[in-house]
C-alpha cells in the first residue's frame, strides 16, 4: 500500500474491483458489476481502493510477464531457426528478420521510457487526484489515455 492504512474492501468494492480487472472499459465494468460508473470513479479516487486496484493490476501483469518469459526462449529459437534456415522461404526469413529487429527496437524504447519515467518520478511530485471533481478526473484520464496511446510522454516533445 502506498501510504494509506490497509483498510479491507467491502463486498461492493470487491465486486467493483473484480469487474474493473476483467473489463476493457470503466463503462463495461459498471455494466458487469451493476455499480454505477460514477461510483467506480469515486472508488478509484479513494486511496485504499486505488491501492488495492493497483496491486491487483500489478499482480495480473506480473503473471502475464512470467508466462511470456517462459515461452520467450522458444520463440527466439524458432525465429533464429527460420532466419538461418537456407531452405526457408525468403519471405519467412524476411519476416523473422523484421520481427527480431522490431523486438530489439521495442526493448530499447522501453528502456528509454523507463529511464525517463524514473527521472520524472524523482523530480516531480505526483498530483493529488482526490481533490479533483468528477469532471476534472474524467478529463485528466482522457488526456492521460490520449498521451499514452500516442507514445508521447507528458512533458516531452517529439523530434
Amino acid at each position: 500500500m502506498t501510504g494509506s492504512t490497509a483498510k479491507p474492501l467491502n463486498g461492493k468494492q470487491m465486486k467493483a474491483l473484480s469487474a474493473l480487472l476483467c473489463s476493457p472499459t470503466l463503462a463495461a465494468a459498471a455494466k458487469q458489476s451493476g455499480i454505477p460508473e460514477r461510483s467506480l470513479y469515486r472508488y478509484l479516487r479513494t486511496p485504499h481502493f486505488a491501492d488495492a486496484y493497483r496491486a491487483a493490476r500489478s499482480e495480473q501483469v506480473q503473471e502475464a510477464l512470467a508466462q511470456l518469459q517462459r515461452v520467450a526462449l522458444k520463440a527466439v529459437l524458432m525465429l533464429e531457426q527460420v532466419l538461418t534456415d537456407p531452405m526457408a522461404k525468403g519471405s519467412a526469413r524476411v519476416t523473422a528478420c523484421k520481427t527480431v529487429l522490431d523486438c530489439a527496437m521495442r526493448t530499447i524504447q522501453a528502456d528509454d521510457a523507463d529511464a525517463q519515467l524514473m527521472a520524472l518520478e524523482t523530480t516531480k511530485p505526483k498530483p493529488d487526484l482526490s481533490q479533483l471533481t468528477d469532471e476534472e478526473f474524467v478529463w485528466f484520464r482522457r488526456i492521460r489515455k490520449k498521451l499514452s496511446g500516442s507514445g508521447q510522454a507528458i512533458g516531452t516533445t517529439s523530434v
